[in-house]
């Protein structure tokens, strides 16, 4: 759990507050019971993510990724799909950089603020972009991801689009 921090209670923005920030376990408790369940959900997300782990136990069979429009795989399309492009344009998943990311819940949201780090595949750029994902979960299952990458340019010029 030393990866990241986690906020607790409703986030009033994607950004946050650095004074906000609990270090785990918070030594004060999210009143909201759905909150903490989906905050649980997006740690082990996150862990997984970190180890190479599977997260398709957290994922709903209908789960969607929201990517901007802009980029060759943009738009909202099935997760499977979204795996698929991922390959194709980045190569090897890619993992948060140490000490990130940074969680927020609000209801049936979780927010994470954390780094997009990869090599495009048709240019072999790297990049480490500031990413804002948005995760909506129903009944503890992930429905939808949306990224928001803070410098699509750096992004489109590693994929030569």
């Amino acid at each position: 759990m030393d990866r990241r921090t986690v906020i607790l209670g409703t986030a009033t923005s994607v950004a946050g507050s650095a004074t906000a920030a609990l270090a785990w376990p918070p030594e004060r408790r999210c009143d909201d019971p759905r909150e903490r369940r989906n905050l649980r959900v997006m740690e082990e997300w996150v862990d997984n993510l970190v180890t190479g782990g599977d997260n398709s136990a957290f994922k709903s069979p209908d789960m969607t990724v929201t990517t901007p429009a802009a980029l060759p795989y943009g738009g909202t399309i099935p997760d499977a799909e979204y795996g698929e492009a991922l390959a194709r344009y980045w190569g090897p998943p890619p993992t948060p950089p140490e000490g990130e990311p940074t969680l927020f819940a609000d209801a049936d949201r979780v927010f994470l603020q954390g780094t997009f780090a990869a090599t495009g595949q048709p240019t072999g750029l790297a990049v480490e972009v500031p990413l804002v994902e948005v995760f909506t979960l129903a009944r503890g299952l992930v429905t939808n991801d949306t990224l928001y990458f803070l410098d699509l340019d750096v992004i489109l010029a590693a994929l030569d689009a």
